[in-house]
């Protein structure tokens, strides 16, 4: 799956080098730090990878679209007090994002992601695959983020994903009748939730590729 990234990425990259002045491409390199919301455990212990590529369409000067394919590592995990256990949902996302700059050192992004869930499971005293846990095959979630221009190629980015439909099936009518609602708009689950929603967090380092003016 890697690998398949690493292709994807390269075709991007030069197809938005080959188009002129309104597209621009790069590639991002980043931490996820995540947890399950429904588990009936909090904190953001599972660490994994956040990569791949994107292309930007530049509406004008403060504004512009962006999306790309990335793989992007969620789950959760123990911490250091509690008993092992380890819970992996690897996904490749493919987003649909409005990146807004109002400043040129200081932006922010805002959209959904649209995500497929190629590898899961849990891992404890005992292994438990997709099938056994129930997960889709699809992840489906609001992306928020601060960005921090360094110049017009390097850009830091601290970002936040949260699913908006669980991941687990089938979708039962108790999650989203034990849940309060986020923004009116995400279910929040209590601990006595019996479905699971992708809760992520991310620090990321973009890098554009020059383009020919």
């Amino acid at each position: 799956m890697i690998k398949k990234i690493l292709i994807y990425t390269a075709i991007l990259l030069l197809a938005s080098t080959a188009f002129g002045q309104r597209f621009q491409g790069g590639f991002v390199i980043g931490m996820t730090g995540s947890q399950i919301d429904g588990d009936n455990f909090s904190g953001y212990n599972k660490i994994g990878l956040n990569l791949g590529s994107f292309v930007d369409y530049k509406l004008n000067s403060k504004w512009s679209l962006r999306s790309g394919v990335f793989l992007v590592q969620k789950g959760a995990h123990s911490s250091a007090n509690m008993p092992y256990f380890k819970t992996a949902i690897n996904e490749v996302e493919i987003p649909l994002w409005l990146n807004y700059y109002p400043y040129y050192r200081f932006g922010g992004t805002a959209g959904l992601s649209f995500s497929y869930i190629y590898n899961a499971y849990y891992h404890a005293s005992y292994y438990l695959d997709r099938t056994d846990l129930g997960i889709s095959l699809w992840d489906f979630a609001v992306y928020l983020s601060f960005n921090y221009r360094f110049n017009s190629f390097l850009t830091l980015r601290a970002s936040y994903r949260y699913g908006l439909l669980p991941i687990t099936r089938p979708i039962k009518w108790e999650c989203w009748e034990k849940s309060i609602y986020l923004f009116w708009l995400t279910p929040y689950p209590t601990t006595s939730s019996v479905c699971w929603w992708t809760n992520t967090a991310s620090m990321s380092l973009e890098f554009k590729i020059p383009t020919k003016k």
